[in-house]
């Protein structure tokens, strides 16, 4: 099998580079750009956005078995709710993914009921077993009503779940820009990693979301900030394919030849994930097609081994 330790080029191709090259770019060998990509690329041959989205499945988890007022409050039964209640009912008593009665009220959306469990119960700020509070699923439904009720009663806005990401951050991946403005006019600092060293603006570049990292960076985020990884807002969309985050962060000037901790470019990470309106855009840039990594593969590389002609071609003309 063909490594990319075996690939050399200075300033001129040398024949070995050459001659993979010019495979890709006249004659694609379907079998060959499979197994090379899977070599050459920084994750497999399929590179996985980085900081997707958390997803739910709300019908199986509509169907878990819980508390009789669990049950009612997923029921959306406010008498029955009321009734209970009266009864002296736990109001904090959880179903066994650690979703109370108030957080599911929030995950329905039914303001009646948050605000009525919200003035019964004194933890607020309760955690599932992801350690996600109440105030962090309204943050991800975009609900303000509710999360103004939640704020009111308490919710503190500072909280982190398991991964370290508080309800801005949820409210960022979400693409919920309501909550995020509201979230951003209370407090003066919006630079809060989480457990991976990602800021909002970085999840918000991540997840391709415009509007937010437009906002985020309008009140002051840094748009160079990296993760633990050395990976930058420009970096993370330009691996997950998101050409207006990539053309807003180049407009303010972010660095195009940052590099994070595999010494990979946001060019490399365009070419590996065959981005090539991305690729493009950032050779206009000047971005550097010959620049190598940690293992020594530059983004012509993996442009050539994914089998990306049209990419391959641009970058041959820029060595």
């Amino acid at each position: 099998m063909i490594s990319s330790r075996n690939i050399r080029f200075g300033p001129q191709l040398t024949g070995v580079f050459l001659v993979i090259s010019l495979a890709f770019v006249l004659e694609p060998q379907p079998g060959f750009g499979a197994a090379a990509a899977a070599e050459c690329r920084a994750d497999g041959p399929s590179p996985p956005p980085l900081y997707a989205a958390p997803t739910f499945s709300a019908s199986s988890e509509e169907a878990r078995p819980g508390p009789p007022l669990v049950a009612a409050v997923k029921a959306g039964d406010v008498p029955q709710v009321k009734k209970m209640l009266f009864l002296g009912q736990d109001v904090d008593q959880p179903d066994d993914a650690g979703l109370t009665p108030l957080i599911w009220s929030v995950r329905r959306g039914d303001l009646p009921l948050v605000k009525l469990i919200a003035s019964r119960t004194t933890k607020v700020d309760t955690r599932d077993n992801n350690g996600r509070t109440a105030l962090m699923w309204a943050a991800m439904s975009g609900n303000a009503p509710i999360f103004k009720t939640l704020e009111a009663a308490g919710a503190r806005i500072h909280t982190r779940d398991s991964r370290g990401d508080d309800p801005l951050s949820h409210a960022v991946m979400a693409g919920k820009i309501g909550i995020v403005r509201l979230i951003t006019a209370q407090r003066k600092k919006v630079e809060n990693r989480n457990a991976a060293g990602a800021s909002p603006l970085l999840l918000a570049a991540a997840q391709g979301h415009l509007a937010i990292t437009r906002h985020l960076a309008e009140v002051g985020a840094d748009i160079g900030a990296s993760d633990v990884s050395g990976r930058t807002p420009l970096i993370v969309a330009a691996r997950n394919g998101h050409v207006k985050v990539v053309r807003y962060l180049l407009r303010k000037k972010a660095r195009i030849e940052d590099r994070d901790h595999a010494r990979m470019s946001a060019l490399h990470h365009a070419a590996a994930g065959g981005h090539k309106r991305i690729a493009a855009i950032l050779l206009k840039k000047k971005a550097d097609p010959a620049a190598r990594d940690r293992s020594g593969r530059t983004p012509l590389m993996l442009a050539a081994l994914s089998g990306d002609v049209p990419t391959t071609k641009h970058m041959l003309k820029e060595v």
